[in-house]
């Protein structure tokens, strides 16, 4: 039986939650459903893992799990900090500046 393939957008998103598989690609992970590896974030954000663990040593980072070495990202975690960097056009900060002033 072939694992469920997702779009990492909509996984990242927190839009898909599927079984994570193990790197054999045999049994669900039902322990690590929710979670992406650091691969799979560095991959989706296409930043390499050094990026990623500058991310963990200043504390810019979404938030993470380590389990024996290896680093996992919550998904719902991500999107969060993810959603906490967006960031407005410039054009529209202006208007909102006018309108408060």
């Amino acid at each position: 039986m072939e694992p469920e393939t997702t779009d990492k957008r909509k996984l990242l998103a927190g839009t898909a939650l599927p079984e994570s598989t193990s790197a054999q690609g045999a049994k669900p992970r039902r322990l690590l459903a929710g979670l992406v590896s650091e691969s799979e974030l560095c991959a989706e954000l296409d930043i390499v893992p050094r990026t990623a663990r500058k991310w963990r040593q200043t504390g810019e980072g979404p938030p993470f799990v380590s389990v024996g070495g290896a680093i996992y990202y919550p998904i719902d975690g991500f999107s969060k900090w993810l959603k906490s960097r967006e960031q407005q056009p410039v054009r529209e900060q202006r208007q909102v500046r006018r309108r408060a002033g």
